[in-house]
């Protein structure tokens, strides 16, 4: 939530399933920021640790258009045009915009170092199913595993053995996050409720 509290929360899921707006809803109610993209995480003697480049959000224009404190990023005309798209056409709707935190929301909202506590997996769709956040167990859930695991790229040197099966990646994160709360959200997209739900989390 911010430096100094010890709540500490990594959102993940498929491209376009609302991570960055689901961040900045976040930050509407006071959480601090870490990374828009990667997050590098490693135990350390209290927990774990994670750690983000300085990256700011990109966002769809639904996402301006649904949030109180960005609507006004939006010309009136812009406005206009908008709520009148159906609501997966608005969803789906690719015209990136960036976003800098420090302009939004002051220059300190920026963290990025802190500790990691929950995990957030957003499998949810845009459907009008019933809103669920559900905690998981990773050892019994691989599939979630590419939800959240990155190809490291350029950063990574591979094991001079070849063990880098997907099966060892896994085991390999699971045992990095068997301190952290791991959830899962699906059913219908609601960043509201969401929100309200992750609000009250601890630790």
């Amino acid at each position: 939530r911010t430096c100094a509290r010890s709540l500490g929360l990594a959102l993940a899921g498929p491209s376009g399933s609302g991570k960055s707006t689901m961040a900045l809803h976040l930050m509407n109610e006071g959480w601090d920021f870490v990374s828009n993209d990667r997050l590098l995480i490693r135990r350390n003697n209290t927990g774990i640790e994670m750690k983000g480049g300085i990256k700011h959000p990109r966002v769809n224009p639904g996402t301006l258009l649904h949030n109180p404190f960005l609507r006004n990023r939006l010309t009136p005309s812009e406005q206009k045009e908008l709520e009148r798209l159906p609501k997966n056409e608005l969803w789906q709707l690719e015209e990136k915009r960036d976003l800098m935190i420090h302009d939004l929301f002051g220059e300190d909202r920026f963290c990025p170092v802190a500790e990691l506590t929950h995990l957030i997996i957003l499998n949810w769709t845009l459907s009008d199913e019933p809103f669920e956040l559900n905690r998981v167990d990773l050892n019994q859930r691989p599939d979630l595993f590419s939800g959240f695991i990155k190809d490291p790229g350029l950063f990574y040197s591979p094991d001079i053995r070849g063990e880098s099966t997907n099966r060892t990646k896994n085991a390999g994160y699971a045992e990095q996050l068997d301190s952290c709360r791991v959830y899962e959200v699906r059913g219908g997209v609601d960043f509201d409720a969401l929100t309200r739900l992750l609000n009250r989390l601890s630790v």
